[in-house]
């Protein structure tokens, strides 16, 4: 993994494979709801993966899909109590 710079598709993929576990859940612990969960963790990879060129370094591609991926299983949440 680098330290710095634009992360790569290899770290993307060490990220995913290291962190999704953790991603998820964060996600099943907001929305209670193993199918919102996985859906919000999905979302977050779709956008991080389409944003990785905004993240400076795969310390923040990690703590930022961890935010995208909170933000989604909140904004889930909003909707289904709607």
């Amino acid at each position: 993994m680098q330290t710095a710079g634009l992360p790569t598709q290899a770290d993307f993929h060490e990220a995913i494979s290291s962190r999704s576990d953790r991603w998820f859940a964060a996600c099943l612990k907001i929305t209670r709801n193993r199918d919102m969960a996985e859906d919000a963790v999905q979302d977050a990879l779709l956008s991080g993966w389409n944003k990785h060129h905004q993240f400076d370094n795969t310390a923040r591609l990690d703590t930022g899909i961890h935010r995208i991926a909170v933000n989604a299983a909140l904004q889930l949440l909003a909707v289904e109590k709607d």
